[in-house]
């Protein structure tokens, strides 16, 4: 036989006995792949799939927390409203409609529209309702004559104009506004018909309820024969002028509204199942269980307007995971758990929304299982025509494989192996790692990326690390909870756009005087980053440490200046600042003005703002330079100034529009009935509303200080 041959068949037999023990382990290695890859897919998608509920929940929570705060800030502006009418004379009140009126052509409101919010059921189906916008309907319990309640209601037809503003506010969240006084006498927002001829609200169970509590409480479910639908209600009590019982103000919200202000948006949801759930005592079983309050469809049968609706329970307490579930609700806990729901293994995953309130999420297992499931069936597919193509290619290929595959594996393992201990030594900081060779191909390029990177990765770990160091020392340095000082109610806040910023805000008290002295000073240094926060920091250090001496606040500022001006004269920077100083001992306000914006001071008796102005360079722009310091009385209560930073009127949205200074005032103005952190959030909201998620280009700083 020739020697090719013998060299032929053992190099077949050679190549021939690997390739088929190769081909039996990979088809043995496929196998368990596919279980494998389909039993950690069941358990990823399961996990998926919890954790996404889990986020649903919470994210659906905090927006039905968001939606409730919204409507118990608007019935606390109807209340505190009314019980201000209560307290004045009344005045003759302009033309009121009675419920009667809405149902009698003739003398109903003139500007009756069809609102498809609102329906009734008839004998033709559903039909919208008509409804004024203008005018609540009045309503009287039997017996009493129009004279007799005519003071009342003179007071409550006062509150049309802020009853149109709340719902207006609320946009669809809220269904109807009423007040019931204990004089027998009733309105609701937006007017329509169907009352009942001598309705008395003060024999509804929600009123006796909210004058027993004393505070605002959201009700069970009710129906509304008027309109249809299925609604809960927030009710709080009234008081009068010696602080006696009043009556009852209440804002209705549709169940339904609930539900969509989660907005719940998940790719399970065509499975999903989304609940409202209370955790109490059932009263037929005497059990601890889940009473659905809201789901998707709820039924809106009941026996009469404002009668409660028969809640649904998920099922009673009959085993261990159940109780579980109910007790971690009860006690306000979020999670998941895995358990049956109709018979189905499910996923439950819920967040609290208030009390022993929860918003619970249930998707059935199996929408997790269908995925792993369908996986496998395509790796085993896949497999299958791997191998086929692996082994007609293997054939072809194989004489000159082997040589190739030992000369050019060799080549780029080597080449291999030494960029992997070439990253490993990066991983490990070592930033002194290179890669020394040469292959005059395409991977030069990778030796030389590589190169180049590491010392470019090493400066910017250095400057991150720097720059976090710095933001945490400038957020240190910014009061954490403003001083507290009789008579005074103080709320600031620095938004940095930067990982460090250039605005400034400090509030402490004056030593000596009985802590009855409080500094509030507001800056802005020129520019971003590192330089700007050293500067604000060295300013901070340099006043508080001028204020430890007994001297005026003019002087302090001049110190201060004197002693930047050193510091920052080679670089050109500079800082605006406006200081102010408030002296409870003489009821006085005294501020001095460094190339800052003025600041404002409220007044609550007038509603208009006062600038407080005054002449001054901005620090560190000259180094002798004279600071005039002003001083007013600040002796009324509800008086507030308020110091800011141009970052707030100069934001911008995204077509370029400035929010401005008039803007921002009137948005303190509405809510100068609030506390101080009150005002501040509500200037935050708004800018934040305005911008529609653009991002910020200026630091944000705000402080208000208001006097109680």
């Amino acid at each position: 036989m020739p020697i090719r041959w013998k060299y032929f068949l053992a190099l077949l037999f050679l190549s021939l006995v690997p390739l088929l023990t190769a081909g039996w382990i990979m088809q043995r290695g496929t196998q368990r792949l596919e279980r494998t890859v389909s039993d950690v897919a069941g358990r990823e998608v399961t996990r998926m799939v919890t954790a996404q509920l889990e986020q649903d929940a919470e994210n659906a929570s905090k927006s039905v927390l968001r939606g409730t705060a919204a409507l118990t800030f608007a019935l606390r502006s109807l209340a505190v409203e009314t019980e201000s009418l209560l307290a004045r004379p009344f005045v003759r009140a302009p033309k009121v409609y009675f419920g009667p009126d809405f149902d009698h052509p003739p003398s109903e409101p003139p500007d009756l529209v069809e609102d498809r919010r609102y329906t009734r059921r008839t004998l033709d189906g559903v039909e919208p309702m008509r409804v004024s916008f203008s005018h609540p309907v009045f309503l009287k319990a039997a017996g009493l004559s129009e004279r007799r309640i005519g003071p009342d209601v003179a007071r409550l037809a006062r509150l049309t104009p802020l009853c149109r503003d709340v719902f207006q506010f609320s946009g669809y969240a809220a269904h109807r506004l009423y007040v019931a006084l204990e004089s027998g006498v009733s309105m609701a927002y937006p007017g329509f018909g169907g009352y009942p001829r001598g309705l008395d609200l003060r024999e509804s169970a929600w009123y006796a309820r909210a004058r027993e509590s004393g505070k605002a409480e959201w009700s069970g479910l009710l129906y509304s024969r008027n309109t249809g639908r299925v609604l809960l209600a927030l009710n709080r009590p009234l008081y009068g002028p010696e602080g006696h019982f009043a009556g009852v103000a209440g804002i209705e919200a549709p169940v339904s509204w609930f539900l969509q202000e989660a907005r719940l948006a998940s790719q399970w949801s065509e499975e999903m199942r989304s609940f409202l759930v209370s955790a109490r005592i059932d009263p037929r079983r005497k059990t601890l269980g889940l009473q659905i309050m809201a789901e998707r469809h709820i039924s809106r049968d009941a026996e009469s307007a404002g009668t409660a609706v028969d809640y649904r329970w998920m099922r009673p307490v009959d085993d261990p995971e159940f109780t579980g579930l109910v007790e971690r609700i009860r006690n306000g806990g979020s999670g998941s758990m895995e358990m049956e729901y109709e018979g189905r293994p499910s996923i439950w995953a819920f967040a609290p929304v208030e009390g022993n309130t929860a918003f619970l999420l249930v998707v059935p297992k199996t929408v997790a299982m269908n995925v792993p499931a369908r996986l496998r069936k395509d790796v085993a597919a896949h497999a299958a025509a791997q191998r086929s193509t692996a082994l007609l290619a293997a054939l072809a290929v194989l004489a000159g494989a082997a040589l190739l595959a030992y000369v050019g594996a060799k080549r780029a393992s080597d080449m291999v192996m030494l960029m992997v201990g070439a990253w490993q030594r990066l991983a490990g900081g070592d930033y002194t790692a290179r890669l020394d060779m040469r292959t005059r191909d395409e991977r030069d390029l990778l030796v030389q990326a590589f190169n180049e990177t590491v010392p470019k990765l090493e400066d910017h770990v250095r400057l991150s690390r720097s720059m976090a160091l710095a933001r945490e020392v400038q957020q240190n340095l910014v009061p954490r909870e403003p001083p507290r000082i009789p008579g005074l109610d103080v709320a600031g806040t620095v938004v940095f756009c930067d990982e460090t910023g250039g605005d400034y805000y400090d509030a402490f008290v004056l030593p000596g005087d009985d802590g009855k002295r409080l500094t509030v000073a507001v800056g802005d240094v020129s520019g971003h980053g590192a330089a700007p926060a050293l500067l604000m920091a060295t300013v901070r250090a340099m006043l508080r440490a001028a204020s430890e001496a007994r001297r005026g606040l003019a002087r302090r500022v001049a110190l201060v200046n004197r002693r930047l001006y050193e510091d920052v004269a080679p670089s050109g920077r500079f800082m605006t600042l406006f200081c102010a100083e408030f002296d409870m001992a003489r009821n006085v306000i005294r501020w001095v003005r460094a190339g800052h914006e003025p600041a404002w001071l409220y007044d609550p008796w007038t509603g208009e703002f006062e600038e407080l102005r005054g002449e001054g360079l901005s620090l560190g722009f000259l180094e002798e330079t004279e600071f005039e310091e002003q001083e007013r009385g600040f002796d009324r209560r509800g008086q507030f100034a308020l110091l800011a930073t141009d970052g707030i009127w100069e934001s911008v949205n995204a077509e370029g529009e400035p929010f401005g200074r008039a803007r921002m005032l009137d948005v303190v103005r509405r809510h100068a009935d609030s506390d101080a952190a009150g005002i501040v959030q509500a200037v935050l909201d708004a800018l934040d509303r305005f911008r529609g998620g653009k991002a910020c280009e200026d630091d944000v700083t705000l402080a208000v200080i208001k006097r109680k």
